[in-house]
C-alpha cells in the first residue's frame, strides 16, 4: 500500500521550493566582511544566554575579547557540527524515505519532497562549512570534532542491520524537529549580521523539514509492529538524550585554550550539564509535538519511559 502522510499544507510548502528555499537563494547574506562586522548592532557571535558557562564568575570577569572568542569558538563548533549532521546523518534518513528502505512505500509526492529536502540539506552543510571557515579564520580558531556526532555514529553502528534504516530515520526525525526548535530559539537573539541571517534562513527551511519528518513519523509509527514500536521508543529517548547534551569535551578544551583560562573548569562543566538537563523539555518540544499526533503515549509503558527521562510530566 502506497502511503502519503503529507498534509495539503506541508505539500504546498514545497510547490515553489525552487525559488523559496532560503539558504540556496541567498548565499551573499552570509559573507563575513569587516563592514558586516562593524555595522552590526551587536557584537555577539552566539547568544550568551545559550552559553551558560559564560555566566560563571570566573568567565564573566574576563576581558570582552575573551568572551567574544568563546562565543565565536562555539559558533564555529556548532556550524561544523551542522555540516556533518546534515550531510552525513540527516540525508541518510531522507534516502530511506525516498528509496523505501523501511518496508513502507511512500508515494511520489513524499519521495519528491524528500529529494528537495536532500538538496536543501546539502546547501545547509555547504553554507555552514563556508561560514565556519570565515569565523575560524577571523579568530584563528582551532577546530575539533563534535561529541554529539560521535555519539550518534556510535548509536548507528550498534544498531542491528535489519533495523538500521528505521534507526537512521529516527535520528533524522529527532534531528530535524530538535534543530527547528533550536534555530527558533537562536533567531530570537541579535547576532553579528551574517550569522543572524544564516540562522534565520536556515530556520525558514528547517521549519518545512521538521513538518515533513513529523508527518512521515506518524505514518511510520502506524505501520510498525509492536516489537519495533518498543525498539523505536527506546531509540527516540536515547537519540533525544544525545541531542540534549552539551558538548563537554569541546567545552573543556575551549576553556583551556581561552586567552585567559578560567580557574574552575570542572565546576563550569558541571553547571553546563545542569543547564542542558533543564533545557531537555524545550529541546524536545518539536519532537514531542509529533509524537503526540500518534497513539505512542497511550501505551502506559511507553509514556512511563518519557516521564522517567523528564521529557513529559506525569498526569
Amino acid at each position: 500500500m502506497t502511503q502519503d502522510p503529507l498534509s495539503p499544507r506541508t505539500s504546498n510548502t514545497f510547490k515553489h521550493w525552487d525559488i523559496e528555499s532560503s539558504v540556496r537563494s541567498r548565499p551573499n547574506r552570509y559573507l563575513l566582511t569587516q563592514e558586516a562586522i562593524q555595522s552590526s548592532t551587536t557584537k555577539n557571535w552566539f547568544p550568551p544566554i545559550m552559553l551558560p558557562f559564560l555566566r560563571h564568575p570566573a568567565i564573566s570577569v574576563m576581558p570582552d575579547h575573551s568572551i567574544k572568542y568563546l562565543q565565536a569558538h562555539y559558533l564555529v563548533h556548532f556550524l561544523d557540527y551542522t555540516t556533518t549532521l546534515e550531510h552525513t546523518i540527516v540525508n541518510r534518513a531522507v534516502e530511506n524515505i525516498v528509496h523505501d528502505r523501511m518496508g513502507i512505500t511512500f508515494n511520489k509526492n513524499v519521495r519528491d519532497a524528500g529529494l528537495k529536502i536532500y538538496t536543501d540539506e546539502g546547501y545547509h552543510a555547504q553554507y555552514s562549512a563556508v561560514l565556519a571557515e570565515q569565523v575560524a579564520n577571523h579568530f584563528t580558531l582551532a577546530r575539533m570534532s563534535s561529541a554529539r556526532i560521535s555519539k550518534l555514529n556510535d548509536l548507528l553502528r550498534s544498531a542491528d542491520q535489519k533495523h538500521l534504516p528505521l534507526v537512521q530515520f529516527l535520528v533524522g526525525f529527532v534531528s530535524e524537529t530538535v534543530i527547528a526548535t533550536e534555530l527558533l530559539d537562536l533567531t530570537r537573539h541579535k547576532l553579528i549580521t551574517p550569522v543572524h541571517h544564516a540562522f534565520r534562513d536556515h530556520l525558514h527551511d528547517e521549519a518545512r523539514h521538521a513538518q515533513y519528518f513529523s508527518e512521515c513519523f506518524v505514518s511510520v509509527w502506524q505501520h510498525l509492529p509492536t516489537a519495533e514500536k518498543l525498539l523505536a521508543v527506546d531509540y527516540i529517548i536515547e537519540i533525544l538524550d544525545v541531542f540534549c547534551q552539551f558538548d563537554e569535551p569541546w567545552l573543556s578544551i575551549s576553556l583551556m585554550s581561552c586567552p585567559t583560562p578560567p580557574v574552575y573548569p570542572h565546576e563550569i562543566i558541571n553547571e553546563s550539564r545542569k543547564w542542558a538537563t533543564e533545557r531537555r523539555k524545550l529541546s524536545a518540544l518539536g519532537t514531542l509535538e509529533a509524537i503526540k499526533r500518534t497513539d505512542l503515549l497511550n501505551t502506559t509503558a511507553f509514556k512511563k519511559s518519557f516521564v522517567q527521562q523528564g521529557l513529559i510530566d506525569e498526569c
